[in-house]
């Protein structure tokens, strides 16, 4: 029960304080692992503690109003960041939608995005094996990254598995099957590959040679990946809802490299922290538009 409603002139039960307690240790269990449903951080939940019906109630601003909020208080200054961008880009109530622009969503220059992809045209090209997608049926012994394994990583984290002409399928689940993640793989010790910058091209499952500057990314692990999201083409169909499907995709791909690589016997660490500005420098991006989103050492630090 609310200790703030009024009218409400019951007295907590046996147990109410244990129960509620457990309901919110849910919630914010579910809110921080993001494993299960939950109103935080964006909506309140209230919960009879005796009837156990609840009620939702959305603290985003409606348009226009920006502290027209159940909130109390300046939400757009208390609040911080985060909450602010969940609420920014949250599911208006029903009364409020704009089911016309739903429908934009399949609109033919939207479809077409599943296609776009960054290319280099003007960078030398690295041929890669075809990747044998079978060797992820069977666990395998300790093994340094090969460029047969290094084609195959690339593949499943950010390639295309079919195109059928109305729809580009992935090996990796990606929002609205943009495909959003870009790779890059920054080569210091694979057999048959000179030690350099490379940007993977999915539609070609190939490489294309930035640089010989592999020490410009810090590391000492034979390769590591890095992951980026394509902000400003996931935007041209989710608008500010784009930061987000980036980042979804990206935790996608990163759970698929890391099972490809436990089964393919290849070390994998993934890096907690970075420099954006030294490896965007290292790839020639802007991070403001290509943020990235991953970097994955792959086999056995020397």
């Amino acid at each position: 029960m609310d200790d703030g409603d009024e009218d409400d002139d019951r007295t907590a039960a046996a147990g109410d304080q244990a129960l509620a307690a457990a309901l919110f240790a849910r919630d914010l269990f579910a809110a921080v692992s993001r494993t299960t449903p939950s109103p935080l951080p964006i909506r309140w939940r209230l919960v009879d503690l005796e009837t156990l019906s609840q009620k939702d109630t959305s603290s985003a601003t409606r348009p226009g109003c920006e502290r027209c909020s159940v909130s109390e208080g300046p939400v757009v200054v208390r609040a911080s960041l985060a909450t602010r961008f969940e609420a920014s880009v949250a599911l208006p109530p029903k009364e409020y939608a704009d089911l016309k622009a739903h429908q934009m969503h399949y609109k033919p220059s939207n479809l077409a995005l599943q296609r776009v992809s960054r290319t280099w045209p003007i960078a030398p090209e690295v041929e890669l094996p075809e990747p044998a997608h079978d060797r992820l049926n069977q666990q395998r012994s300790a093994a340094r990254p090969e460029l047969d394994t290094l084609a195959l990583l690339l593949s499943v984290t950010a390639g295309i598995r079919a195109d059928g002409g109305d729809k580009v399928t992935r090996w990796t689940a990606s929002g609205g099957s943009i495909g959003s993640v870009t790779a890059y793989a920054v080569v210091r010790d694979v057999p048959g590959v000179a030690p350099g910058v490379y940007g993977y091209v999915a539609g070609e499952h190939r490489l294309a040679r930035l640089s010989s500057r592999a020490a410009a990314v810090p590391g000492t692990h034979p390769v590591s990946l890095v992951l980026t999201g394509d902000f400003t083409k996931v935007a041209r169909k989710y608008s500010a809802f784009a930061l987000r499907i980036v980042l979804l995709d990206s935790g996608c791909a990163q759970a698929t490299a890391r099972e490809a690589a436990s089964v393919l016997g290849i070390g994998f660490g993934l890096r907690p922290r970075w420099d954006d500005d030294v490896i965007a420098g290292a790839l020639g991006t802007n991070p403001d538009i290509e943020p990235v989103t991953a970097v994955i050492d792959l086999g056995d630090n020397p």
